[in-house]
């Protein structure tokens, strides 16, 4: 009998022994994962970048237009700018050129602006767009009627 108890004592330690070292090796394993940070490509990840910054991505190359047309404006337009042309080729009024320039950079700065403080950015966006043709209109109106 001593034998049989024995032989069962060294199973149950033996079953201890292989229980305390699978939930030691569990532990490791988990504190490797959480030490370990993730290093693969996560493509969803990177769309949500992209839609938290689609404001910005949108206002990029507006701004950068509207800074380009009131350069070109600034050097192309005569002194005084006329506007609001009549059917006699009069203009009904005159403004300088810088009036003529910066107007419409801040139409679209305010435009800008309300794409960045919407929650729906494109239909600003799209009403920064619409502000480009402003300057362009402003120069047209300007130098082919003289």
């Amino acid at each position: 009998m001593s034998e049989t108890n024995e032989m069962n004592e060294m199973n149950e330690m033996n079953e201890m022994d292989e229980v305390n070292e699978v939930q030691e090796t569990a532990e490791i394993q988990e504190a490797e994962e959480t030490a370990r940070p993730e290093k693969s490509f996560d493509f969803k990840s990177v769309l949500k970048l992209i839609y938290r910054l689609r404001s910005v991505m949108l206002a990029i190359p507006v701004a950068v237009g509207a800074a380009v047309l009131a350069i070109y404006n600034h050097s192309h337009l005569p002194d005084e700018v006329g506007i609001n042309i009549q059917a006699s080729g009069e203009y009904a009024e005159m403004i300088s050129k810088n009036v003529a320039v910066l107007g419409p950079l801040a139409v679209t700065a305010v435009c800008l602006l309300m794409v960045f403080l919407s929650r729906k950015v494109l239909y600003p966006w799209l009403i920064s767009l619409f502000s480009l043709v402003l300057p362009i209109l402003i120069y047209i109106t300007n130098i082919f009627p003289g």
